[in-house]
């Protein structure tokens, strides 16, 4: 059982290291937040990526931005020539603010402050959000004091013994919107039917495309439907809101949304791909939802998320290579008009929605500062209270503790 965190425990310095897409950065700032609240010191350290600036704008806590390149495929020379100059980086940053432990949430900008951490004999913790464990986090597991998964599959390709299930943390802006709040913030109709379409920072050119050519059908198939639709692709952008206007549908078109809760809470049935932290977003709006997985994503973890979903009818599963106007328009349509089949899903989504994710992990990690341990498998409820506002204003933090370093 959980032996609880007092707030008033000795404060903790903890580097976040979360950059890369929006399914690493969002869960960490959902971390943050609970470790702020109890009275500890994040701070993120994040990519160059125009995603990670955007998302992360309305953060007060101290930033780190790294420059980084993932481990794709005709960039791995580039990657291990530029890898030691971003681990000195991360080391000096290190030897100067001396943060007490770092957080790696998965990805490759996890790396360097994950190497600098165990130079320096700092504890190192991880997450990792999908079914199938990415690289980077079966690299780091192997240096971590303790790790912590959103899927149960995922444990058994660690290292089960110093690995806790906690689910993926999800912002507590998820759980407090009301749906006519969340229409009224968009200029959209609740009394309507509302589609969010969203393909993630990698995986919206198929997606886009697809559904440029579905317009007609989905405007004859369900007249009254409203879409949100994040393009991913600033080039996509004028094409697609000239194609719903095109074909009357009223249609709110954005690259990027950072108040994500936003949309999801808008939304009464959504298409997407398959990360772990949409899912997790998707599973605390209870938007019942169309799965595509991106195709090129790590190891097929894609697909293997949607399908972990889709068998527990919790979702709808559709391959990319499968995916054809007539079949969305199919999907979108039983979504929208069998409420049962909604409902259902709608239900069976709750049990992939871990609403404690954040204050658990933030416990575990604060309870192996103190004291050198972990609190064990069946720590199932936390003492740590998620942040108790629904904003993560500049006015809640302490705006003199705002900083941004450039590395």
């Amino acid at each position: 059982m959980s032996e609880g965190l007092p707030k008033k425990s000795c404060s903790w310095k903890l580097a976040i290291a979360c950059g890369g897409t929006g399914g690493h950065l969002f869960p960490g700032l959902a971390i943050a937040d609970c470790l702020h609240e109890a009275n500890h010191q994040p701070t993120l350290i994040l990519s160059e990526k125009p995603i990670d600036r955007l998302a992360s704008e309305g953060s007060s806590y101290p930033k780190v931005f790294l420059k980084s390149l993932g481990w794709q495929s005709g960039q791995r020379l580039r990657f291990l020539a530029f890898f030691p100059l971003r681990f000195l980086d991360c080391f000096k940053w290190m030897l100067k603010h001396r943060p007490d432990a770092v957080l790696a949430m998965g990805g490759f900008t996890s790396l360097a402050p994950t190497l600098a951490a165990v130079l320096l004999r700092k504890p190192v913790f991880y997450h990792e959000s999908n079914t199938i464990p990415g690289k980077a986090v079966r690299s780091l597991a192997k240096m971590a004091s303790l790790g912590f998964v959103g899927f149960e599959s995922a444990k058994a390709l660690l290292s089960p013994a110093r690995v806790v299930l906690t689910g993926t943390p999800v912002r507590i802006e998820f759980r407090s919107l009301e749906r006519s709040f969340c229409c009224s913030e968009l200029g959209l109709d609740p009394e309507k039917p509302i589609l969010l379409i969203t393909g993630g920072s990698q995986g919206a050119l198929a997606l886009n495309r697809k559904m440029m050519q579905a317009l007609p059908w989905l405007h004859q198939s369900l007249p009254q439907c409203q879409v949100i639709h994040l393009c991913g692709m600033q080039e996509d952008l004028l094409s697609l809101r000239d194609a719903y206007s095109q074909a009357a549908i009223k249609a709110l078109v954005l690259p990027f949304m950072e108040r994500m809760e936003l949309a999801l809470g808008a939304a009464t049935l959504a298409i997407a791909r398959s990360g772990a932290s949409f899912i997790s977003e998707m599973a605390a709006a209870g938007c019942p939802s169309l799965l595509i997985p991106y195709p090129h994503s790590t190891d097929a973890h894609q697909r293997v998320n949607a399908r972990t979903l889709a068998d527990a009818n919790a979702a709808l599963f559709m391959d990319e290579r499968e995916m054809t106007p007539q079949r969305l328009i199919a999907a979108i349509v039983r979504l929208s008009t069998d409420v049962p089949f909604r409902e259902k899903i709608q239900e069976n989504l709750q049990t992939f929605d871990a609403p404690d994710a954040a204050a658990r992990i933030s416990e575990q990690m604060v309870h192996y500062l103190n004291r050198g341990g972990f609190l064990g498998q069946d720590a199932s409820s936390s003492t740590v209270s998620a942040p108790s506002g629904a904003k993560r204003a500049s006015s809640m933090l302490n705006p003199e503790r705002s900083m941004t370093t450039m590395l």
